[in-house]
Formats: C-alpha cells, structure tokens, sequence
C-alpha cells in the first residue's frame, strides 16, 4: 500500500490474519481510534501518526521510519523494526516481545508501564525513557543481543516487586544506562538485573534486595534505605 489509513475517536483499523502487509514510504497511518496488528507481519515504512491507541496483540508490527502514538499496548507479538516509536502518553507492557534495531522512546509525561505474570522478550532494542518506566508484576525479561534501557534525566525507572531482568538470549549482554532515577520502591524479595549498569545518576534501593549482577562504569550515587539492600555480585 502506498495509500492512507485512518480510525476515527471509537473506531478500530486492525491488520490481522497472515502474510506480509507493506505500507510503503509514501503511506500514512493516524486517527484518534485504535490501529490494531493482530496477526501476520506489518512493515510500517511510512507516516505513522496516531493520536489514540496502538495495539499489538498477536503480530508483528515493524516500525521502520518515525512514528508516534499517544497509548499503546503490548499483550502478544512483536514491536520490531529499525525506526523509533514515540510514546506520549501510556504504554502497557504485559506480554510479547520488543526487539530490533530501532527504539521505543517515552516521552517526558509518558509512561511504559509493565506487569503481569507473562515474561516479557527484550532483545537488540533501546527503550528511551524521559517519562517513567514501572515494573510490577511477577514477569521477568528476558533479554540479550544488546538491548538497551536508556533512563535519561528525569527518567525514572521504578522496580515496583520482585523479578529478573535475565541474560539469557545470547549476543551481547544487555545494558542500562541511567542518567535520571533507578528505584526499587516495592516488594521485599530481590530484584536481579543480570545487565550492564552505567549509573550517572542515582539509584535508590527503598525496600528489599537489588543484585548488580554484570558490572558497568559509574559515576553517579547509590543509596540502601534503611531495611533494603544493594549488592554488587554477579561477573
């Protein structure tokens, strides 16, 4: 398709089923209602420029150009491609995989929030936050091929239980580089970030146990609450 789709306020466009869609260069994507992949493979090559929802619940989208929407779900299936999809308002992550050579960004006043029991896949990827990333839940990540959380100033990443943000994918070891804040403020167990942590702002353990578990270069602040604990481990 070279053409335009569009879903108006209460309406639902959803590229389902099998096969390939190709939206080409010179294609636009946007509406204020909810564009759907729930099934097959999307190449959004074009314009992508959504004022309400994106929903990703069993295909693949592949954003390969600059795209935006204000919310955004993840429950199943793939956010892929090598562009950057820029996130306003919320995102929530509870299933699927995010991976490829391109970036989700969150933008200041925005939100990934991720939970569930569902493992979550990260690989490859850089997720952008200037807003603020939560996880609850019991899911952990599994992640590798050098996927990257960078926590920028005002950033802030918050470990609200207990889960692991695991090596286990292969390739280079995932990496979170953090120039805002990093905090476990919930859960009593321990959160283990089996990655590489560049800290040049703060990271504040409030309650339970962070395990630094693959080293990194630093020069910022870490602070153990009172009750909680920090622990370099790991290699």
């Amino acid at each position: 398709s070279h053409g335009s789709f569009n879903a108006s306020a209460g309406a639902t466009l959803n590229f389902g089923g099998n096969g390939t869609m190709t939206l080409e260069t010179n294609s636009t994507v946007s509406g204020a209602g909810t564009i759907g992949f729930g099934g097959g493979t999307v190449d959004v090559n074009g314009g992508y420029a959504v004022t309400g929802s994106t929903v990703i619940n069993v295909g693949t989208a592949n954003f390969n150009g600059s795209a935006s929407t204000k919310d955004g779900t993840l429950s199943e299936g793939n956010l892929s491609g090598s562009g950057t999809l820029t996130v306003s308002g919320t995102m929530n992550w509870t299933g699927g995989t995010m991976a490829g050579t391109g970036a989700t960004t969150i933008a200041s006043g925005g939100s990934l929030v991720t939970s569930g029991v569902n493992d979550k896949g990260f690989s490859q990827r850089t997720i952008n936050n200037a807003g603020t990333l939560s996880w609850s839940g019991t899911g952990n990540i599994n992640s590798g091929n050098g996927a990257t959380i960078n926590n920028q100033a005002g950033g802030v990443f918050d470990l609200q239980s207990d889960q692991t943000w695991a090596f286990n994918i292969g390739g280079n070891p995932p990496l979170l580089s953090n120039a805002g804040t990093v905090r476990k403020s919930g859960g009593t167990g321990t959160s283990t970030l089996q990655v590489v942590v560049n800290n040049d702002g703060s990271l504040l353990m409030q309650s339970g146990t962070v395990n630094l578990n693959k080293g990194g270069d630093s020069h910022g602040s870490f602070n153990a609450s009172a009750g909680a604990t920090l622990n370099f481990g790991g290699n």
